[in-house]
């Protein structure tokens, strides 16, 4: 892969002149094209993100549920993809019979309030939703941690690990003993973010955040909940890069 800086393009121009004289103006006009062509690649990558979270439930009787999920955000041009979770189960007398997880797709334009809802990556788009109303109670989307800065009389712990900072947000309320975010400056490649000022704050990228709770299971275990992004390889890049080409035509022509 070729890395170009942002202002590569702007210090080509700037040394136009000198190109011109050193090269002669055919050859100076290629470099110019190639150097352009390179930085548009580099915008239109396709890019995938996990997002895992873990979150203890209770229940009447004391005992405690892990409900772990998880889904993937896949972005290209100014098109978003998402992979969602759904459990399909089987019910026979009232017993469960098989019980699974399986994925639908929702894809969108950035710049559209409504997106379309499917099944199969195949599928036509023809059930449109909102974005907000769809994605808000199923995925982080306008969700963000920054809110750990305002909590009331917390300090603040603090571990430096070569690219990683830990700090352990400890405060007195009611539900939480501590709150830990987790930073790692190699994952400021990560689109998203789950507190820009917190990135800002420590130059680095918030990529898990940890709450840890007052109560405890019945064995008094710690209760914890875990929120996470990570980035993630893409195996069926041809396939995805068909349904945004076939996306986009559909936007051009509806």
């Amino acid at each position: 892969m070729i890395n170009i800086g942002n202002n590569t393009i702007f210090q080509i121009f700037f040394h136009t002149s000198t190109l011109s004289l050193k090269m002669g103006p055919l050859k100076c006009y290629i470099l110019l094209f190639f150097a352009a062509l390179v930085l548009g690649c580099q915008s239109h990558q396709i890019v995938k993100e996990k997002f895992l979270n873990t979150i203890p439930i209770g229940n009447p009787d004391s005992s405690v549920e892990i409900f772990n999920t998880d889904f993937n955000k896949i972005t290209y041009k100014d098109m978003v993809l998402y992979e969602l979770p759904y459990r399909e189960s089987f019910r026979v007398d009232g017993s469960i019979i098989s019980d699974s997880t399986k994925y639908e797709y929702f894809i969108f334009n950035k710049t559209k309030k409504s997106g379309y809802l499917f099944k199969k990556i195949t599928d036509s788009f023809q059930l449109q939703k909102n974005i907000d109303s769809l994605l808000t109670p199923r995925t982080y989307y306008h969700l963000t941690f920054d809110s750990i800065l305002n909590l009331k009389n917390k300090h603040e712990i603090r571990e430096d690990d070569k690219d990683k900072i830990k700090i352990s947000f400890i405060s007195q309320n009611e539900t939480t003993d501590s709150i830990i975010a987790n930073f790692n400056n190699e994952l400021k490649i990560l689109q998203y973010s789950l507190a820009p000022k917190l990135d800002s704050i420590f130059q680095s990228k918030l990529y898990k955040v940890e709450y840890w709770f007052k109560a405890k299971d019945r064995n008094g275990n710690a209760l914890v909940a875990t929120f996470e992004i990570r980035p993630e390889v893409i195996i069926d890049k041809e396939e995805l890069l068909q349904l945004f080409y076939r996306f986009e035509k559909y936007l051009r022509e509806n």
